[in-house]
């Protein structure tokens, strides 16, 4: 199970965010994408999953579908009158892959089995639930833009046990963040992007 990125580029305004990416990410490793605030880190994550086309180049899916992605953006929000169980029962009625039992299995697993709405959630909370969604039907490519974003030290360490144990099961995992701490005892490899340059550090 492979994506390989292949001579990627990704202009806006005439301003080159990505500049001639060639990389391949594989199942069963957790890659963390390094970068600054503005580096085009959300850029490239949302042209693997397609919510954004590149200027030049291929993504390729091997042995995984683009279809099967779980995904955390800055962006991801929810229903603020109902639960996180039901928010997510409302997200797993498009597919009908997962059943109540499942869904309340990750809530316990992200430590969210309470029956407060979404807003009552605080900023952590709020993350978990995305986080939730982007795991819980068992999505064979997981990608987080700064996943970490609004935990507390304890949380990190849970989401990096959950990670860890997911990788396990052979799953393609990117986690992009601008704190090199987020990866520690976590990630197999890192890439910085600069300057719409991948290298790997």
């Amino acid at each position: 199970m492979k994506i390989v990125l292949e001579k990627l580029s990704k202009e806006i305004n005439k301003n080159i965010i990505l500049n001639n990416i060639d990389v391949t990410l594989e199942g069963g490793k957790i890659y963390g994408l390094m970068g600054r605030n503005g580096s085009g880190k959300s850029v490239l994550i949302n042209i693997i999953c397609g919510f954004m086309k590149q200027t030049k180049g291929n993504v390729d899916f091997i042995d995984c579908s683009k279809n099967n992605i779980g995904i955390v953006l800055d962006s991801i929000t929810f229903l603020d009158d109902l639960t996180g169980f039901e928010n997510l029962k409302l997200l797993a009625k498009i597919k009908n892959k997962i059943d109540d039992d499942k869904i309340q299995e990750i809530l316990n697993l992200m430590g969210l089995n309470n029956n407060k709405t979404y807003k009552e959630y605080s900023l952590g909370m709020k993350q978990k639930l995305a986080i939730a969604q982007a795991i819980m039907e068992d999505q064979n490519i997981i990608l987080l833009d700064e996943g970490f974003n609004a935990l507390d030290s304890d949380s990190i360490k849970k989401m990096k046990e959950v990670l860890l144990s997911l990788k396990n099961e052979n799953r393609i995992i990117l986690l992009s963040s601008h704190v090199m701490d987020d990866f520690k005892n976590l990630v197999d490899e890192i890439y910085l992007l600069k300057d719409g340059k991948l290298e790997k550090s």
